[in-house]
């Protein structure tokens, strides 16, 4: 009985606190009912998007101040590549340089000479090259013979006293017993009579004179210091170069990847989403 009496006594209020939660579950699933056909569950996707913006304005302000540094780097590389080149310029306006370019074009002369006079050695001695080796096994002292043989330039430069000429005045007695044909053995004592009369003489001065002068300039041309100078300048230049077409290229791409970052198109998605979900139209400053 006691019972009874408790669930009469309790039954009225539970019964209108259920009547009151069913009254709020029905509101409740009327209202999801209407977030879905208002789309009102979509303004999640606005925060989304409002938090990419926000992400992508500071990466935005990020990469502008890294382009403004690089801008900077640019400038002073820029600046250094300047004054460099203005650098050169004087050097090579300068007489310094003047005067190592005409001293380099006659080094270049010089050398062209050398080589015409050894030429001129080389061919001489090649001529009696036949003869000079068919003595040479019969000389008493065939040791100087054996160097103008093997190099006659070298061997005239050392030959001081040209004891190479009575050699050949030698061979011009011996001749005859070398067996070569009568032409042969005019030609060969037209050119030592050539030798004799003072030709290898004047070969040899000629070489002497001429290495001195090359000496003598190359000293002059190792002593300046201007062309070094422009080299070292020079690569200056090419480095600051390099380091430009760099910086560029980065600060393209970096400019490059700031358009891509466009915010109208999330925006306009932000605008579309309120319109449709809470019938409000809204508009951004271009600031």
């Amino acid at each position: 009985k006691s019972y009874q009496a408790a669930q009469h006594l309790f039954f009225d209020p539970v019964e209108a606190i259920f009547a009151t939660l069913r009254e709020l579950d029905k509101v409740t699933k009327q209202f999801n009912q209407e977030i879905v056909k208002k789309k009102i569950d979509r303004l999640q996707d606005v925060e989304n998007t409002i938090t990419r913006l926000e992400d992508m304005k500071k990466t935005k302000e990020h990469v502008q101040e890294e382009i403004v540094e690089l801008e900077k780097k640019k400038e002073q590389v820029q600046n250094s590549l300047t004054t460099n080149q203005e650098k050169r310029t004087t050097m090579k306006e300068s007489e310094e340089y003047t005067l190592l370019q005409q001293l380099q074009q006659e080094q270049e002369q010089i050398i062209q000479e050398k080589k015409n006079v050894e030429q001129e050695i080389f061919s001489f001695f090649s001529k009696l090259q036949k003869p000079l080796k068919k003595y040479q096994r019969i000389a008493l002292d065939d040791s100087r013979i054996i160097k103008y043989l093997n190099d006659p330039i070298s061997a005239l430069d050392n030959d001081v006293n040209l004891g190479i000429v009575g050699d050949l005045t030698k061979l011009t007695k011996n001749l005859p017993t070398l067996n070569f044909e009568k032409k042969q053995e005019e030609k060969f004592n037209a050119l030592i009579a050539k030798a004799e009369s003072g030709y290898i003489q004047t070969l040899r001065i000629k070489s002497k004179e001429i290495r001195e002068k090359e000496r003598s300039i190359t000293e002059k041309v190792n002593a300046s210091t201007i062309e070094n100078d422009i080299v070292i300048i020079t690569k200056k230049i090419q480095q600051d170069s390099a380091k430009i077409m760099q910086l560029e290229e980065t600060i393209t791409t970096m400019m490059e990847k700031m358009k891509k970052m466009n915010a109208e198109s999330q925006l306009d998605k932000i605008k579309m989403t309120i319109q449709e979900s809470l019938g409000i139209t809204i508009s951004f400053s271009s600031s």
